[in-house]
């Protein structure tokens, strides 16, 4: 299909990652027959499964870009899925990679009608956290050990106080319909010694059962994650296009599995100051509302957040 939209397929060898990197590893591919045959019966209208790519938000954003451009209508939501990326991007530009298969790795390019993109950009990380938080229990549930996976603001994935994964929200166009791309990265595989960071975790370091490979329960882990996901995350954009892109349709659940809130902070702000407080909430935009160390209250929409210990009396 023109500019990789409006079709299913997969691009490159279809082959184990260790003919792909030249390394020898047990992981497999992801199943792109399962993928194509199961997330175009929930409404996706594109989906495409790289085995390298530079970065999934890049190259789906410059599909999309590339479709408008030539007047082609743009699915409601186009998927695009990767094995590895060569310059994967966190927030801020923050370089994001790990091992072929290590991880899930997908973007999504989702049309949102009627929504003030350019007011409402910040609550959408916040949505796709609660489509991964309940897409990872549900799958690590059903596997045998639920892995208890939450949010801390504004776009990690979290156990424990250990990154599990990160999310990347991205404007491709706010007029005359906004289009965003969503990306989200996830260690499924990744074993201790090859974690980016000490702080990082993995869903098989959290004690997930089950290799990756397809069994007689049906597929792979990454792919029944994948589609769990992505299950999860159209339920909440048309909900979330459904009631206009209101702070309601994400806020009360993102609340429920965000360990954020009631905790003590240090926000790192883009100037370079840091302020110290209790997290109290998040406003409609999205922003972190904090309640500064020796009073008043800051609005944090953009900077790091670390959590230092429980306030007093909250959870």
């Amino acid at each position: 299909m023109p500019h990789g939209l409006g079709g299913c397929g997969r691009r490159g060898v279809s082959a184990p990652c260790s003919n792909i990197k030249g390394m020898q590893t047990s992981r497999v591919l992801l199943d792109s027959a399962t993928l194509r045959e199961v997330l175009p019966a929930l409404g996706c209208g594109a989906v495409e499964v790289l085995d390298q790519t530079t970065s999934t938000n890049s190259v789906l954003a410059e599909q999309v870009r590339a479709a408008l451009a030539a007047g082609e209508e743009v699915p409601e939501f186009s998927v695009l899925f990767a094995e590895e990326q060569t310059q994967g991007r966190g927030r801020l530009d923050r370089a994001w990679g790990a091992p072929c298969s290590s991880q899930l790795i997908v973007s999504v390019a989702a049309r949102l009608p009627g929504v003030d993109v350019a007011n409402r950009l910040g609550l959408l990380p916040l949505l796709t956290g609660v489509a991964a938080v309940d897409a990872v229990r549900a799958v690590s549930a059903a596997a045998g050990a639920e892995v208890p996976a939450e949010l801390k603001w504004p776009n990690d994935l979290m156990v424990d106080g250990r990154k599990l994964g990160g999310i990347l929200v991205e404007a491709v166009q706010l007029e005359p319909e906004p289009i965003v791309v969503i990306g989200l990265g996830l260690n499924v595989d990744l074993q201790r010694s090859e974690l980016p960071v000490p702080h990082a975790t993995s869903l098989v370091l959290e004690g997930m059962p089950g290799g990756q490979g397809a069994t007689e329960h049906g597929p792979g882990v990454r792919t029944r994650l994948a589609i769990a996901l992505i299950d999860e995350l159209f339920s909440g954009l048309r909900r979330f296009i459904q009631l206009g892109g209101a702070p309601q349709s994400v806020l009360p659940r993102y609340r429920q599995v965000v360990s954020t809130l009631g905790t003590k902070v240090v926000v790192h702000l883009p100037d370079g100051t840091t302020t110290h407080g209790v997290a109290r909430d998040v406003e409609g935009t999205g922003a972190l509302i904090v309640d500064v160390d020796g009073g008043g209250e800051l609005v944090v929409a953009a900077g790091d957040v670390t959590h230092l210990r429980p306030a007093e009396g909250e959870r």
